[in-house]
């Protein structure tokens, strides 16, 4: 029997809680970055206008993740406050919705070009942005494993949230999450 089983789940996370991507050689119009208060002062004055320097900064990182909510909401049937777990709590796993049907989602909200890409980029396991599982977010030791130059672009924009994802180990036999 498998010692565990895995599953990605979705959070929303607050923009300023993410880490400081670092190591970022390119583009240019990426590497440079913003600390401190440059982050908050982004918060309250966001600059989510599309440059064309980059694939990163080609559109608005909060209206792709409005949109990213809304096909989460519609595949998984949960509500945004069951999306945010990022609590130690008991936890609800969300499902990640079907390739297919993201591409049939993206189709009926009539996105297309930067934003179909850039919705897609926070649903695919493929490279989700990634800081650690719940063992990381309770001791405080969140890293990248996966959206670094996104992340940045979003510090950069001003962006208030985004869809982060973590890959959970679960106990077969109980259904709990392993971790620690």
């Amino acid at each position: 029997m498998a010692e565990y089983i895995e599953q990605w789940m979705y959070d929303i996370t607050a923009v300023n809680d993410l880490p400081y991507p670092t190591e970022l050689d390119a583009p240019p119009c990426i590497a440079r970055g913003i600390t401190g208060f440059g982050r908050t002062w982004r918060q309250i004055r966001p600059r989510p206008q599309p440059r064309d320097c980059c694939w990163y900064h080609g559109g608005s990182w909060q209206e792709a993740f409005g949109h990213a909510i809304e096909i989460i909401k519609i595949a998984s049937g949960q509500t945004e406050n069951e999306i945010r777990v990022f609590s130690g709590e008991t936890l609800k796993p969300i499902s990640i919705p079907d390739p297919d049907e993201v591409e049939d989602l993206l189709e009926y909200r009539q996105l297309s070009g930067w934003l179909s890409e850039s919705v897609t980029s926070l649903l695919s396991t493929d490279e989700p942005i990634n800081i650690g599982g719940l063992a990381e977010l309770k001791h405080g030791d969140l890293f990248y494993i996966g959206g670094r130059h996104r992340a940045m672009a979003m510090i950069q924009q001003g962006t208030r949230a985004t869809i982060t994802m973590r890959l959970e180990l679960f106990d077969p036999e109980t259904g709990e999450l392993i971790f620690d």
